[in-house]
């Protein structure tokens, strides 16, 4: 076997964001597009209300929940979309006050943080919808749960 190296020229044309036709736009990447906006938007709002600038934080959420208001009509999956709308509100609700930060809320909202932007399913139960999960993921995790539950019957 021989390794060569060869070297291409390629030409790629851009358009600007404010030229983007939406019927043309490649609704795979839009939606990866929100999910890595959305994932950064929740790790720097997660870093400001640990910090206790919760109303900081709430902005950059609020943000970032106008902007997937924007790309709605773009993405192919509306589970997946409305889920990172559904994560971005739970985690303003968490933003409220030291207390509901430093509680379960606060946790929650820094899980799915790292769900996001690890594209990672991170949910504790196998019948809770998460666009990371994959059919071999949700048949072992019903498996093992089953399992599980024969073990604890002995």
């Amino acid at each position: 076997m021989c390794t060569k190296e060869f070297e291409v020229l390629c030409g790629i044309d851009r358009v600007e964001d404010n030229e983007v036709d939406v019927d043309l736009t490649n609704k795979n990447v839009s939606l990866q597009v929100v999910r890595a906006v959305s994932g950064k938007a929740l790790g720097d709002a997660n870093n400001l209300a640990d910090k206790c600038k919760f109303e900081e934080a709430r902005k950059i959420i609020s943000q970032t929940l106008v902007f997937l208001e924007q790309y709605k009509n773009k993405v192919n999956d509306m589970d997946a979309y409305n889920a990172l709308v559904a994560d971005l509100n739970e985690t303003m609700k968490a933003m409220q006050n030291r207390l509901s930060w430093n509680g379960s809320a606060g946790y929650y909202a820094k899980s799915k943080a790292k769900m996001h932007q690890a594209q990672r399913c991170a949910e504790e139960h196998e019948d809770t919808y998460s666009s990371y999960r994959t059919s071999y993921k949700s048949a072992y995790s019903k498996a093992m749960k089953k399992s599980a539950k024969s073990m604890r019957s002995k």
